[in-house]
């Protein structure tokens, strides 16, 4: 299943990409989100219930940059070195905080608000 949080990910430099670069201040938004997303999930610790609520509560403060995210993932466009070595630290950072509750459907559906962003 896709999701705008695979047009996030997807947006991390990849060898095989070749194509424009999202601006710096657009970067620079993204790369805040995603920190905003870590924060949130390394705050909550194990309640899953208040996670999921403070994700979407994350998510909908942010639809701007996640419509953003997306649109440049389907123009090809990548982050510049720098955000995705960031992008990809604050994915490690919040793994295991994130797999503790990833079956959880409240996680899932706030989430799933991602891809109602695009």
């Amino acid at each position: 299943m896709h999701s705008n949080a695979d047009d996030l990910a997807a947006l991390i430099e990849t060898p095989d990409r070749v194509n424009a670069e999202v601006a710096a201040a657009d970067a620079a938004r993204i790369v805040a989100f995603l920190d905003w997303v870590v924060d949130v999930v390394l705050g909550d610790g194990e309640d899953c219930a208040r996670m999921a609520k403070d994700i979407g509560a994350t998510i909908d403060a942010n639809q701007a940059v996640v419509a953003m995210a997306s649109a440049a993932k389907k123009e090809g466009s990548k982050l510049p070195a720098g955000s995705s070595r960031h992008m990809i630290e604050g994915v490690e950072k919040l793994m295991p905080a994130m797999l503790k509750c990833a079956r959880d459907p409240k996680i899932q559906d706030a989430f799933k608000k991602l891809d109602k962003a695009s």
